[in-house]
């Protein structure tokens, strides 16, 4: 009975571990979709701002839209 404590005891720490794994790989994930998401806008804006220039407003970012 100690035995079986003591292994489950050094199991949690290793579960706790895993978990901050698993969050620190979707942050990085999200972090890297946001970038993306940016550029994306990024180059959309200017590809307005080269197409129609008298409809771009310079110096100010459009309001993206929110589906």
């Amino acid at each position: 009975m100690i035995r079986r404590r003591k292994l489950m005891s050094s199991k949690k720490p290793a579960i706790g571990g895993s978990l901050r794994r698993l969050r620190m790989q979707v942050n990085r994930k999200r972090k890297i979709l946001f970038r993306n998401r940016l550029f994306t806008l990024i180059n959309l804006q200017y590809d307005t701002a080269e197409r129609m220039p008298e409809q771009v407003c310079w110096g100010r970012v459009p309001e993206p839209s929110h589906h």
